[in-house]
């Protein structure tokens, strides 16, 4: 949730919310890319070392989004 108000820890890293930068969660803006405004939807998938492995913003269609998920899995 991009407008959370909970703050979030990821291993020694912690994103709060944010009432400035249009009340966007620290998070959101940090997972959205390089100097990016997060646009909506956006779909992040993290890898178990929480490392970005797949981002897409946009609508993403059910069957793309298994054919990535496939891809994943099968590269675990």
């Amino acid at each position: 949730d991009a407008e959370s108000k909970d703050t979030l820890r990821i291993n020694e890293t912690v994103f709060s919310p944010s009432p400035y930068k249009n009340g966007l969660h620290d998070f959101a803006l940090a997972v959205s890319g390089a100097h990016q405004q997060p646009s909506f939807p956006m779909w992040v998938i993290f890898n178990k070392d929480h490392k970005i492995v797949y981002r897409q913003s946009g609508l993403v269609k059910a069957k793309e989004l298994g054919h990535v998920l496939k891809t994943l899995l099968s590269e675990e």
